[in-house]
């Protein structure tokens, strides 16, 4: 089965869905390995479910539950509740590129993610406290600059364009690491499967 280019991979934003073909990968790896309930045992189920919960974590939610609202602002706390573990399971595992399944290019792209995520993640709190302020235009010359400075920083930190990014490069993951594995590396069983090869067969056998 031949791996996924960008030209299959959505634009959120924009409103361009991905390719049909790699919609159909992706749900097919989320029948096959994500359970109802739970974390999956296998990094390939659960680089699926952490895409997608994310996601519909900024869509649903805003982020709201993705912000620890006691412990952001600080750098040790990063990554520590429910979500910020997903997001930073995801990107680390795309940027260690197991079975060198993506190009230099996209694990420039999750490495520097990761950097805007941690900027972002100790900018909010000061960047919440002058927002008000900015809205009701009292704010000084000083609060200015450091409000749009703070804002610039965090730029490009966009989780739908991190779905989108990511569903490609996952499904090219699986592609490049058909045999499932858990988090240590060893050969695990979701859903009755230990491989993934029967189901790129499938695909392969109607040309996809």
């Amino acid at each position: 089965m031949r791996s996924f280019d960008r030209t299959e991979q959505g634009d959120t934003e924009s409103g361009v869905e991905a390719s049909a073909r790699l919609e159909e990968f992706t749900q097919a790896l989320w029948t096959a390995l994500v359970p109802t309930l739970g974390s999956c045992c296998s990094i390939q189920g659960e680089l699926v479910r952490a895409n997608r919960r994310l996601l519909n974590e900024q869509l649903q939610n805003g982020l709201y539950n993705y912000y620890d609202h006691e412990q952001q602002g600080t750098a040790d706390s990063f990554g520590q509740n429910n979500y910020g573990r997903l997001l930073l399971f995801l990107l680390d595992t795309l940027i260690a590129n197991r079975g060198d399944a993506l190009s230099s290019e996209d694990v420039g792209y999750f490495e520097r993610f990761r950097e805007l995520a941690m900027i972002d993640w100790k900018n909010r709190p000061r960047r919440l406290a002058l927002e008000p302020r900015f809205l009701s235009d009292l704010m000084s010359t000083e609060e200015r600059r450091q409000y749009g400075s703070l804002c610039m920083e965090s730029y490009g930190f966009d989780v739908e364009d991190l779905y989108d990014h990511a569903q490609r490069c996952i499904a090219n993951w699986c592609l490049a690491n058909p045999e499932l594995i858990d988090m240590e590396g060893r050969p695990v069983t979701e859903g009755g499967l230990s491989s993934l090869v029967p189901l790129i067969q499938q695909f392969e056998n109607r040309g996809l």
